[in-house]
């Protein structure tokens, strides 16, 4: 009898589970299981990298680029037709 009552309750959780992503929206789901079992989500930790050579070669080039020069290259491009 415990076998059967544990195979019935394993089929009503497959039950639930599957509806509460294709019935109900997952994300309201996982937002009501996180205020029910007071989960806190872990935060990935952002690591500072220092910048490559190459990114500081790519920084370089990118302050050459100047505003009027830009302007001018946009104007340019605009009158070819």
């Amino acid at each position: 009898m415990l076998r059967k009552l544990g195979g019935a309750i394993l089929w009503l959780i497959a039950i639930f589970m599957l509806s509460s992503v294709t019935v109900f929206n997952p994300g309201q789901v996982t937002d009501f299981f996180i205020r029910v079992f007071n989960i806190k989500p872990s935060v990935p930790q952002v690591r500072v990298e220092k910048p490559s050579q190459r990114d500081e070669g790519i920084q370089e080039f990118a302050d050459l680029i100047s505003e009027s020069g830009l302007q001018e290259t946009v104007s340019a491009l605009a009158g070819m037709e």
